[in-house]
């Protein structure tokens, strides 16, 4: 209001003096006037004049404070761009990210030789010799570690040289305040997690007699999963790895119980889907029976051994007898995290299962599954409150060791959905806890849930040394057979170590810009460094990963079944 009555007063004085002109512009309120006549001779009147000044200067005085505002506000709104940019962008970046890295490993992994399953085996190992308690155990593997130190670093300083890979290169003594350092860590080779091909009849001819030193009933194990469970990444077993070596560990904590266990998986299973998979068992597991009978009457010593394992055993490794079962791992999840983040991508999946009708979240959907246990008579019933009440386990998902959930920024986004599904798992395991009664499935159920192994432990696994590796170390196994033929498993154990073997994998430690390919052999003492600090500076468990940088691999199940077995020993159930 004020601008505008100015704007007229001026207006009036100027037609007062006999002031004529052509407005030309306007800029922040200001008038722009180009004189054309003067009536007279000495310009506009001193009052006029004034006027204009007086104009002139509040109009400039009101365009610097527009200005000078402007120019305040201008970093706020810059950063508050910024912040809203990264905030879509990140998400977007992670989805790509996700991806790219999925159809990646379709491209090279569809069509990569898999362990046979449904599997089907009986495990019977040595009795464990009597040692240190729980906290003697811990004691004795804080000297392990301590004494493993001090190894790794009087070695450095006395020069050593540090082999690196398979081709020797010195980066010891000569690299003065560098050569001191540690740089290799000595990583012995795992035990073998399962007996192999043709050694498998010979171990048991010597065997027989051991049969019968438990007269208790075997111990019935049922894995569940998805890619887990089915043993995705491993290369040198032609049955899943991780069930067998969960049976071991069980057996040897038992003192040699035999353990019967079963394993079924389906690469990129949801739990929803899960439940339409238990329906289906019994009828997988009959039609399972004729393909083991015609492959035991090709190998007739297999097939005699066998049948006294099954005379022997009755009918707890019988396929025709579909449950029931005592103890039940389900490893489920990741199908879910896929279908999730990118259910665009689910309908062009090669393990597509169809959708199925879920309960709406991802822990109704395991309560289905419990009780879908118990309908189809795949898991023991006992009364409520019984001491021998049968166990299911959900065990976490090791996300963490995988290099593909390192990789920011899908790493920002991948671990807390990770974390929110075995949340779930834990939750559904505290309100079914071996004190209560398990609702879901109508009588007394012990559920548990087995939490990712620590950094810790995924280092003790890879140096040699710990509880869980002097087990594995120390086991003395009397009974391993399966339902595979010799010759059956040796030509898939090729085909799967052919593949696999032409994988490079760039990225099991944490220096992902250089390649172990690139560097084998390398005669540079410069490559040697690089390759070393790879070797001694990594992330905790990048060595049990499998070459396509998603899966565990041999060495990464055996140490994950026990570490679950483990967790069923730390709940008191097998004292029952």
């Amino acid at each position: 209001m004020a601008s505008a009555a100015a704007k007229a007063l001026t207006l009036r004085r100027l037609q007062a003096a006999q002031f004529s002109g052509t407005v030309c512009g306007r800029h922040c309120g200001a008038v722009s006037i180009r004189p054309l006549h003067w009536s007279c001779a000495s310009g506009p009147p001193l009052a006029t004049r004034r006027s204009l000044a007086s104009f002139s200067r509040q109009s400039s005085a009101g365009g610097d404070a527009t200005a000078s505002s402007s120019s305040s506000t201008s970093p706020l709104r810059k950063f508050i761009y910024c912040a809203a940019g990264l905030a879509v962008a990140t998400p977007v970046i992670s989805l790509g990210q996700a991806g790219y890295s999925l159809l990646e490993y379709r491209r090279k992994h569809a069509n990569a030789p898999r362990a046979r399953c449904p599997s089907r085996g009986i495990v019977a190992c040595a009795a464990r010799e009597s040692g240190a308690g729980v906290g003697g155990a811990e004691e004795e593997d804080s000297k392990e570690r301590q004494v493993f130190e001090e190894a790794q670093i009087k070695s450095s300083l006395e020069g050593s040289e540090a082999t690196v890979g398979e081709g020797s290169t010195s980066v010891g003594g000569r690299w003065g305040i560098l050569g001191r350092l540690p740089w290799k860590r000595k990583i012995p080779k795992a035990p073998a997690p399962i007996s192999k091909g043709e050694s498998e009849a010979h171990s048991l001819t010597s065997t027989e007699d051991d049969l019968k030193f438990d007269p208790r009933p075997p111990l019935r194990v049922l894995v569940l999963g998805d890619s887990l469970a089915f043993g995705i990444g491993q290369c040198r077993n032609a049955t899943p790895v991780m069930p067998e070596s969960l049976a071991r560990s069980l057996s040897r904590q038992m003192d040699g119980r035999t353990v019967c266990w079963t394993c079924q998986g389906k690469p990129g299973l949801t739990a929803a889907q899960l439940v339409k998979e238990i329906e289906v068992w019994t009828e997988m597991e009959r039609a399972a029976d004729a393909d083991t009978t015609a492959a035991a009457a090709k190998n007739p010593s297999f097939a005699r051994l066998r049948s006294r394992l099954l005379a022997s055993h009755g009918p707890g490794f019988d396929p025709s007898n579909c449950g029931p079962f005592d103890l039940v791992v389900i490893a489920i999840g990741m199908g879910d995290l896929k279908g999730t983040a990118l259910p665009f991508l689910r309908v062009s999946d090669h393990e597509n299962h169809g959708d199925q009708p879920t309960a709406g979240t991802f822990r109704g959907d395991l309560e289905r599954i419990l009780e879908q246990l118990g309908e189809k008579g795949l898991i023991r019933r006992c009364g409520e409150g019984a001491k021998d009440s049968p166990m299911v386990m959900f065990p976490a998902l090791p996300a963490r060791p995988p290099p593909i959930f390192r990789r920011p920024p899908l790493k920002w986004f991948v671990l807390p959905l990770v974390k929110y599904i075995d949340s779930d798992k834990e939750e559904l395991a505290a309100k079914l806890s071996p004190n209560g009664v398990g609702s879901a499935m109508g009588s007394g159920i012990s559920v548990a849930f087995a939490p990712e192994p620590t950094d810790r432990m995924f280092l003790d696994w890879e140096d040699g040394i710990g509880k869980l590796w002097r087990e594995a170390k120390g086991e003395a196994v009397a009974v391993s057979v399966g339902d595979m033929e010799p010759a059956e498993r040796k030509q898939l154990e090729g085909d799967m170590r052919a593949h696999w073997g032409r994988q490079p994998n760039d990225e099991d430690d944490v220096f992902s810009f250089a390649s172990a390919g690139s560097l084998e052999g390398s005669s540079s003492v410069s490559s040697g460094v690089l390759k070393a600090l790879k070797e001694y500076i990594r992330h905790p468990g990048a060595m049990v990963v499998s070459t396509d940088d998603l899966h565990p691999n041999d060495e990464g199940y055996d140490f994950w079944g026990r570490c679950i077995a483990q967790e069923v020993e730390r709940t008191g159930w097998l004292g029952r």
